[in-house]
């Protein structure tokens, strides 16, 4: 069984205070706890994945970087603190899988 992971996520809006990023929205809580992120790891180690089209080719592979997101693939926050990630794993545990 293969898990589709892919679709798009609307951006979180956020302010800026003294120079530090604000979410302008309390932080989502989630049924499981960030380090159950790692699932995703080994999901993607067994090809049970189908991973969104990556949007920066450039960055694909530079998973030495500790911002780089094994989802989105992108060097911009690590896996485990990517949002879009965390919505479609609450999205799979709300619906029973």
């Amino acid at each position: 069984m293969t898990v589709e992971l892919s679709g798009t996520a609307q951006p979180k809006k956020k302010s800026i205070i003294n120079g530090n990023q604000e979410s302008k929205f309390p932080p989502k809580v989630y049924s499981f706890k960030d380090e159950q992120v790692s699932i995703f790891h080994l999901l993607h180690k067994g090809n049970k994945l189908k991973l969104p089209k990556a949007r920066r080719p450039n960055e694909v592979g530079r998973t030495n970087d500790p911002n780089y997101c094994l989802f989105q693939r992108i060097v911009h926050h690590p896996t485990r603190r990517c949002y879009v990630l965390q919505n479609k794993i609450q999205a799979l545990v709300d619906a029973g899988f």
